[in-house]
């Protein structure tokens, strides 16, 4: 058993070859998968972190917390993907040891904290940048960034305490229930939600860190994009009325040499201020989409982890045994892709 699953044990086997050629099938595909989203992750991140503190000029409080997010990635694809990839292979059993299997899914549930409050101080950033520009820079400094940091990695360690605190590492489980047979016992390591604290330190944890800043998020986004709409509509008016007024000087300059000007109208500084803008606004809308994959990326295994505490739905009466595991094995990969998408999305 993993840390990947929480409560049960798939103890069904199958006896159809063909329904053992296709598993046998998905253990190769998702393995060669992760590996893929393993390499890849490990150089977009790295590169994200080298040229962002090799090059001066991206030294912004907003790059920082980039980084932050990076780093983050880099400790989920180190840890997790190998032992996702060992989850794979080893069916209902634990070989890594008690340490990695008490420190995963601590580990798993620190990234995802970090992420989703970086996320916030990031939109929050980009909301006092546009819907309060005169006060972005008294309220955000370098200081205040890497102070920030420090506070969301100190509450992310609290927050994922359950996960470190109900994770069960059992070398003597008896997979038949057999008492008087000591033969077949196994080592599994699962996260242990059979107690209401459990469930209810899991659920805090889903609802504080994933559904609760997602509405904040909606509410923050739906302000921004109103922002940006006015703003453009205004600065393009601007930028028109400048221009016509700048065509029109040079009209009645060449009117008056009875000369006709070639030169074409300078930049004016509306025009400028504009490409300031588009360019505040392409920050923007790189922020919105990491904010945009990483919900999409983590609800579906929140979602399957809430179900599967409350509603025990792994059995065979419920829902056969294989798509269970196709759901969480498909959602579990859909969580990794965010740490590797993340590079690409800077990009």
């Amino acid at each position: 058993m993993t840390v990947n699953n929480l409560t049960l044990l798939h103890n069904i086997e199958y006896d159809s070859t063909n329904e053992q050629y296709e598993t046998l099938n998905s253990l190769i595909f998702f393995t060669i998968v992760y590996i893929l989203v393993l390499i890849s992750g490990l150089i977009g991140n790295f590169i994200v972190l080298f040229v962002i503190f090799k090059n001066n000029d991206l030294k912004h409080f907003t790059n920082y917390f980039f980084a932050n997010l990076s780093a983050a990635d880099v400790f989920v694809l180190l840890f997790c993907i190998p032992t996702a990839i060992h989850d794979i292979w080893a069916k209902d059993q634990w070989y890594m040891g008690k340490f990695f299997c008490l420190i995963n899914q601590y580990i798993e549930s620190c990234a995802t904290s970090v992420s989703s409050l970086t996320i916030m101080a990031i939109s929050f950033e980009r909301f006092i940048a546009i819907c309060e520009p005169f006060k972005v820079h008294d309220i955000f400094n370098e200081t205040l960034t890497l102070t920030t940091i420090i506070l969301i990695w100190t509450i992310a360690l609290i927050l994922s305490l359950p996960f470190l605190i109900f994770s069960v590492y059992d070398p003597l489980f008896n997979p038949t229930d057999t008492l008087n047979n000591t033969s077949n016992l196994i080592t599994i390591c699962h996260l242990d939600a059979n107690s209401s604290l459990a469930r209810a330190c899991i659920t805090w944890f889903i609802v504080i860190l994933i559904f609760i800043p997602f509405f904040i998020l909606t509410y923050i986004y739906t302000r921004i994009i109103v922002e940006l709409a006015h703003h453009r509509v205004v600065r393009l008016m601007t930028i028109t009325k400048s221009q016509q007024q700048q065509q029109q000087q040079l009209d009645d300059e060449s009117f008056t040499s009875g000369l006709v000007s070639n030169n074409e109208p300078q930049q004016s500084p509306s025009f400028l201020v504009y490409k300031r803008f588009e360019q505040k606004r392409l920050n923007t809308v790189i922020i919105c989409l990491v904010t945009i994959a990483f919900f999409a990326c983590q609800f579906p295994v929140r979602i399957i982890q809430l179900i599967d505490m409350y509603l025990r739905v792994r059995n065979e009466d419920t829902m056969p045994h294989l798509v269970w595991i196709w759901l969480w094995k498909l959602s579990k990969l859909l969580f990794f892709l965010n740490f590797t998408a993340n590079p690409i999305i800077y990009n």
